[in-house]
């Protein structure tokens, strides 16, 4: 094949695609755009239509109902209930209500939203040791996340003081851990069983340091904690030591040795 006539092959290809119909001519490219306004149109529909905006909100499992309905009837008002689904509303409940663990919703068609809510079992008071106005609330699962302004509750709250700067801290947070909650069950069970009042715990980087009503300390370590239980129960039980008789015990001594005065 000479060079010319290759040539004039290729310019008549090339004259060719160029002739091709354009994309709005294909029939293909009409359905296409056909069924996405149909997509988009039905879509709307369920959005917009007054069947489907909010008229019923029922509320389970929260004490503050009246607040917390106010709060949702707010941002739902007039909205359309699959507004649910695409909102950020779970966090800002979170973050609105401290108290509340977690939320959960159920909708019933077309316009009636059912909300159960977990809320947090309090627990304990956690205080700075350096001052009884920065305390915060701790739930059964360790984790502070309320401020208290003072020790007014304490009473129905188990009291703990720490040395650590409260105040710095981002709520909700993770304060004790697993173990030492088991830890603080354990001296609390040994500490009723034996009638010994408790005031408050002091809860130490090393130790727990319980403290009495009468005045007196006991000091536990963290690193046998179970061993040092048994020991003091052992020596409550056979009276070695009376309650009310000492003012320190301590039993973080390795050799399983009893310092008591």
């Amino acid at each position: 094949m000479s060079s010319r006539r290759y040539y004039k092959n290729r310019k008549k290809h090339y004259r060719y695609y160029q002739r091709k119909n354009p994309l709005y001519k294909k029939k293909w490219f009409w359905k296409l755009t056909f069924g996405l306004f149909i997509f988009c149109g039905t879509i709307s529909l369920f959005f917009y239509l007054p069947i489907f905006q909010i008229q019923e909100i029922k509320i389970e499992g929260y004490k503050s109902n009246k607040d917390f309905l106010t709060f949702y009837k707010s941002v739902f008002n007039n909205q359309n209930i699959f507004f649910y689904f695409f909102s950020n509303l779970n966090n800002q409940v979170l973050k609105s209500f401290p108290d509340i663990k977690n939320i959960s919703a159920s909708f019933v068609f077309p316009n009636e939203i059912n909300i159960k809510i977990q809320e947090r079992k309090p627990i304990s008071l956690v205080c700075n040791q350096n001052s009884d106005a920065s305390c915060f609330i701790m739930d059964n699962s360790g984790i502070l996340y309320k401020k208290s302004n003072s020790q007014e509750g304490s009473k129905e709250l188990l009291l703990i003081k720490t040395k650590l700067d409260l105040n710095s801290l981002k709520l909700p947070i993770k304060f004790l851990d697993e173990s030492t909650l088991k830890d603080v069950n354990l001296i609390l069970d040994i500490l009723e069983k034996n009638k010994l009042g408790l005031s408050y715990f002091e809860l130490n980087f090393d130790d727990i340091v319980a403290h009495l009503r009468d005045g007196s300390i006991i000091y536990f370590s963290k690193k046998n904690i179970e061993n040092e239980v048994l020991n003091l129960s052992f020596v409550l039980e056979k009276e070695v030591i009376k309650p009310g008789n000492f003012k320190v015990i301590d039993l973080r001594s390795e050799e399983d040795r009893i310092i008591f005065y």
